[in-house]
């Protein structure tokens, strides 16, 4: 979750779409992350968070893959991120988050528990760690209303579905690259994907 508000008022979030140019909101008038993203210069990478832990089981859970409560891990999913932080009284604060009537994020009136899973999930991992989250979105097509940019100089309106190869691994892995074609960054699958 991004908490954090104006630089007048913390508690109201306002922001823009990616690549506005202009708007009410562009520039100092726009939101603040809140104070748990970076903490400190030198703080230790995260391979794995507590929140993404939970929403990986609560995914599980669902599919009925592990055994357990699906909320519940969902709820701590929430929690974890918030947690994570710095989110003043972090458990009241997600346990009014998660129970208020939006589907978006209510697991008990959602319709689809997988998509509000992985809302969440790509809400608490976005500026953490965004290569899963990608990955996700890669497998699932969720959250299936990611907002694309708005900047006119970008020519195709798609979230890329695969890393193009380097060109050093044209020279040194010449066969086997070109065995795969022509790879085009918003069309060419890797072979999981659906």
């Amino acid at each position: 979750m991004i908490y954090g508000g104006t630089p007048s008022n913390p508690a109201i979030y306002q922001g823009n779409y990616i690549g506005q140019q202009s708007g009410a909101f562009v520039g100092s008038a726009s939101s603040i992350f809140g104070p748990g993203v970076l903490k400190v210069f030198s703080q230790p990478a995260i391979l794995m968070s507590a929140a993404e832990s939970w929403f990986l089981q609560a995914e599980a859970i669902q599919r009925t893959w592990l055994t357990g409560n699906a909320q519940t891990a969902y709820q701590n999913g929430v929690a974890a991120s918030f947690s994570f932080l710095g989110v003043p009284s972090a458990a009241s604060a997600a346990s009014t988050y998660y129970n208020q009537s939006d589907a978006e994020t209510n697991f008990t009136t959602a319709t689809n528990k997988i998509a509000v899973i992985m809302r969440q999930k790509w809400m608490a991992e976005n500026s953490v760690n965004p290569f899963e989250e990608w990955a996700d979105y890669r497998r699932l097509g969720l959250p299936a209303d990611i907002p694309l940019t708005q900047n006119p100089a970008v020519d195709v309106m798609a979230i890329p579905v695969r890393i193009i190869y380097p060109t050093i691994e044209y020279q040194t892995n010449s066969t086997n690259v070109t065995a795969q074609g022509t790879v085009n960054q918003h069309t060419t699958k890797v072979f999981w994907m659906p």
